[in-house]
């Protein structure tokens, strides 16, 4: 008996070995990873209302894998994300579970457009719209996609280009409409607008981001919000018209849901300027509201906001702004702005 248990063992464990052997082939050579490639991008285009390539796959893919030359588009082919290279770590016992938990994910070069046309849907609802249908879950009662979290996420020379709909004030007379329309146009609006099937776009686009993410909740069974906790973000931003703002370190929590972005504890560096923020922002009507205690402050940084600002002088200040539903209300305390001979302290409200 003992010996038939050896032996039987023995059978065993070569028969575990052999399926090991013919998994590893068949997922870790070239042939191997390309038949991957070709099974998740042919499952990825029958849930995308849209267009997914993907150049090539190499690495171990038991435990991770990186993809080349992603591209997404939506079914007309306008741009949505392309990466260069995409890697990511993985647990096939997390997959197992329908959960998506990935660890060290590095984004090479990610060009990604955010788009929505007057009286449309954002481009991401439209390429992969929610699934409301009952699709199979695990015990614990987790469908695919209901469970994304990100760990250790690293963003090398990104780019973001956002276009939503835009229109001038519909408290305008026809008279002013007009006007507002050939202001923004001519560029002699802050906001910069294009003109596009069914109205106008406003575009904002930050290039040359570099970011560092250690924790990014996507989607949960028990949070309604995604979270973003962001160790270090640098970028150029040009969410108006030039100049351009030099965000050389932004770090924070972020937690949005569909409408609106809550950031707590956030601290700016500009190139000789530091703040620390908090806030709301309501993405559909543009509401704000902002906390800024601005430690230092050169003028020439934030030129962005206001090009009339001198390229001298410093300012510190404590400012909080609560704008919406048309309205705004601005009040600066502890207030000190010096430019050359000139100089103002106290607070002020509007």
């Amino acid at each position: 008996m003992r010996r038939i248990l050896l032996i039987g063992v023995g059978v065993a464990s070569m028969l575990m070995v052999a399926a090991a052997a013919v998994v590893f082939v068949l997922t870790n050579t070239n042939w191997g990873r390309d038949k991957v490639r070709t099974r998740v991008v042919s499952a990825l285009n029958g849930s995308a209302h849209g267009i997914v390539k993907v150049g090539r796959i190499s690495g171990n893919v038991l435990r991770g894998l990186t993809a080349h030359d992603v591209v997404i588009t939506d079914s007309a082919g306008a741009p949505f994300v392309a990466v260069r290279e995409l890697r990511a770590g993985y647990g096939l016992r997390a997959l197992a579970s329908r959960k998506i938990e990935l660890r060290n994910v590095h984004l090479d070069h990610p060009v990604i457009v955010i788009d929505r046309l007057p009286d449309g849907r954002w481009n991401y609802d439209r390429i992969f719209p929610i699934d409301t249908t009952d699709t199979p879950k695990d015990k614990a009662g987790i469908r695919f996609g209901q469970w994304v979290v990100l760990h250790d996420v690293r963003i090398v020379q990104g780019h973001l280009t956002v276009r939503s709909p835009w229109s001038p004030d519909r408290s305008l007379s026809a008279a002013g409409r007009d006007s507002a329309i050939a202001d923004a146009l001519g560029g002699k609006s802050r906001t910069t607008v294009v003109r596009v099937a069914g109205g106008f776009q406003k575009v904002q686009l930050f290039r040359d981001v570099d970011a560092v993410i250690p924790f990014a909740r996507i989607e949960h069974p028990n949070h309604v919000t995604r979270l973003f906790e962001v160790d270090s973000l640098r970028t150029i931003a040009l969410a108006f018209a030039p100049p351009a703002a030099d965000v050389r370190q932004l770090s924070g929590t972020f937690e949005t849901n569909r409408d609106s972005v809550w950031f707590r504890n956030t601290k700016l560096t500009l190139p000789t300027s530091n703040a620390t923020l908090a806030g709301r922002y309501t993405i559909e009507n543009g509401d704000l509201m902002l906390r800024v205690v601005a430690s230092r402050v050169s003028l020439s940084d934030v030129r962005f906001l206001y090009p009339a600002l001198p390229d001298e002088g410093q300012a510190h200040f404590d400012l909080m702004l609560d704008w919406g539903n048309k309205t705004q209300h601005w009040v600066m305390r502890d207030l000190d702005v010096r430019t050359g001979a000139a100089f103002a302290r106290g607070a002020v409200g509007l």
